[in-house]
């Protein structure tokens, strides 16, 4: 039953973290061509070079924004695996307040 109980957590925590990869992938895909096509809407010859600069370090930022919240996020997923089944029992508040 324990034993259970590990594999369905695992299992879901790989799953979990799988998704979170492919989610990230797809959305830095998506948001680098938006990017890249505002940026060729608003080129002229006299700001052309300003542009690519500021939309390959916008495109960058964005790789490392969304590369650090990917690893925090299966960090945490990971942390939870590792957590125990049972939480350890919380003591009771005592009714009587000692005052040392």
């Amino acid at each position: 039953m324990v034993m259970d109980a590990i594999h369905n957590k695992a299992r879901h925590a790989i799953l979990s973290t799988s998704d979170l990869c492919l989610y990230a992938d797809l959305t830095f895909k998506e948001s680098s061509l938006e990017i890249s096509l505002a940026n060729k809407a608003a080129q002229n010859e006299c700001n052309a070079a300003y542009m690519e600069a500021f939309s390959h370090r916008l495109i960058q930022l964005n790789a490392r924004y969304m590369m650090g919240v990917l690893e925090v996020g299966a960090f945490k997923i990971v942390q939870e695996v590792n957590r125990p089944l049972l939480t350890p029992p919380q003591p009771q508040p005592s009714f009587f307040k000692k005052d040392c």
